[in-house]
């Protein structure tokens, strides 16, 4: 049995985990595939939520050619960056667990399906930008969340073997690309519990759940 502080590090999701940053993202993708002759859905833009960009275009604009799909891309993350500034929010409790565990001596890493330059700023508006030094795009990989891909080169980076970090996500992509690479999978958003996330380890609502479980120094697995 292993509690929460006894691993050594932790790998967080960004987007929708630590800050709120998906209506950007979204309104990004929705105005230029308008603008490109598509029109998404609500519930299309949520089955995307925690996947990287590229998939999004991909599967949208499937019969455009190579040059087309790499235009629209670079449109949305454009709209997406001049977005973010002003709509980036923490998500509440954030600040204060991430900055409790590195207080414990446990190494802090992202592992985002954002571009790195999207990560930088997030954490800068969340204040957390001091606490990891790792962070990792899937942004451009071949094989971006649900893969394991992104959490398997993260676990490379720290130099550490998946039963020695936690994880931490708020979408089912980022949650299967997660525990799909052996790691202990914590699920948390406002949108929990669900069934469809009886897969993670354990599944919260918020940071103040967590934030009392490192109090209780509770076992999660």
């Amino acid at each position: 049995m292993k509690d929460l502080l006894n691993y050594r590090a932790a790998i967080f999701d960004l987007d929708g985990t630590l800050v709120i940053s998906e209506p950007a993202w979204q309104a990004a993708k929705s105005s230029v595939s308008t603008r490109f002759g598509r029109s998404v859905t609500s519930a299309f833009l949520d089955s995307h939520e925690g996947r990287n960009v590229g998939a999004f275009v991909n599967e949208v604009f499937k019969k455009y050619d190579d040059d087309k799909r790499a235009k629209i891309l670079s449109e949305i993350k454009s709209e997406a960056w001049r977005l973010l500034p002003s709509e980036i929010k923490p998500v509440p409790g954030a600040q204060e667990f991430v900055r409790a565990l590195s207080k414990q001596g446990m190494r802090l890493a992202i592992c985002s399906s954002s571009p790195a330059r999207n990560i930088d700023l997030s954490l800068q508006i969340a204040g957390i930008e001091d606490l990891f030094d790792i962070r990792v795009s899937a942004d451009g990989m071949k094989q971006g969340k649900p893969h394991p891909a992104p959490f398997l080169g993260t676990l490379e980076t720290l130099g550490l073997t998946a039963d020695q970090v936690i994880a931490f996500e708020d979408s089912l992509a980022g949650a299967r690309s997660a525990v799909d690479a052996g790691l202990t999978t914590i699920a948390i958003g406002p949108h929990l519990p669900s069934e469809q996330f009886d897969f993670c380890a354990h599944q919260v609502s918020g940071y103040e759940t967590l934030l009392s479980f490192l109090d209780q120094a509770p076992s999660f697995r």
